[in-house]
């Protein structure tokens, strides 16, 4: 013989049952909540580099995202101007006769190394760069000109702009370069040693052997060029003794040794006993 128990369960014990399943239930719903905006985060995040490390167009970019929005990522932007945070005004000056931006040099160089892996920073003692300049018409119908400024990280190449002007005609002057401090910073136990410091931090002897100081023997005349004021304003600054012609002299010198160097360079990276023929 069997006796069985009941215990019925109140009205107000019911009620706490039923909130404790749907707390359960709302929490539930919180977390995945959480977890599917941070790997929309992590995503865009992921999405934003590609496209700045490939360069890709934005309308290829609108199209993409507007794509997986369709297919469930509706976390993400809508367009590529806010997936790569790109800023809609931007602070400039009159400058040399010309509307001037200037980003500091410092901080480029920091927000670009940190695209490096750690490794590869910490087996590098020196950063080399290099320095370029030009006019980049920008419509047909206008005379208006964009003036910019690259450094070049040449183990492995990044370029990124320092400085950004735009007008209907050249700088008047070469004072918005403010960058040029840093290369009359470079020094040197000599003059000669200052120039040749001072034009190797500018450009490589690949495209310094393509020049001489007065366009002789069929090589491009460096003297009346932008980069050649740069490099003698940059020398000048350092070495205050100097006059123009000084500097000039000691460009021209180091240009006439730029393919000898540049010969034993290659001979250095070459199986031993191979011969090498430059012109």
């Amino acid at each position: 013989m069997s006796s069985e128990a009941s215990c019925p369960l109140e009205e107000n014990d019911w009620e706490d049952n039923l909130e404790e399943v749907m707390d359960l239930g709302e929490n539930k719903d919180d977390t995945s909540d959480q977890e599917d905006s941070k790997a929309c985060s992590s995503l865009a995040t992921d999405l934003a580099s590609w496209a700045s490390q490939f360069q890709v167009k934005s309308n290829a970019i609108d199209h993409l995202l507007k794509t997986l929005q369709k297919h469930g990522h509706t976390h993400l932007p809508s367009s590529a101007r806010t997936l790569l945070k790109t800023p809609r005004q931007v602070t400039t000056m009159q400058k040399c006769g010309m509307e001037y931006l200037h980003y500091p040099l410092r901080q480029q160089l920091l927000d670009n190394l940190e695209k490096y892996p750690v490794e590869e920073i910490l087996n590098n003692d020196t950063i080399n760069l290099s320095f370029s300049i030009d006019g980049l018409p920008l419509f047909k119908s206008s005379a208006k000109v964009v003036w910019q400024l690259c450094a070049v990280h040449l183990m492995p190449i990044i370029i990124f702009p320092t400085t950004l002007t735009c007008g209907n005609k050249k700088p008047t002057d070469l004072t918005f370069l403010d960058d040029i401090h840093h290369l009359s910073l470079i020094g040197g136990a000599s003059p000669g040693d200052c120039v040749r410091r001072v034009m190797r931090a500018v450009a490589t002897n690949i495209v310094w052997s393509h020049f001489s100081l007065k366009g002789k023997r069929e090589k491009l005349p460096l003297i009346d060029t932008s980069v050649c004021k740069v490099i003698k304003h940059a020398v000048m600054k350092c070495k205050s003794e100097l006059g123009e012609k000084d500097v000039e002299c000691y460009i021209a010198e180091t240009l006439k040794h730029v393919p000898a160097q540049l010969k034993k360079h290659v001979q250095d990276r070459l199986p031993v006993g191979l011969p090498v023929e430059m012109e």
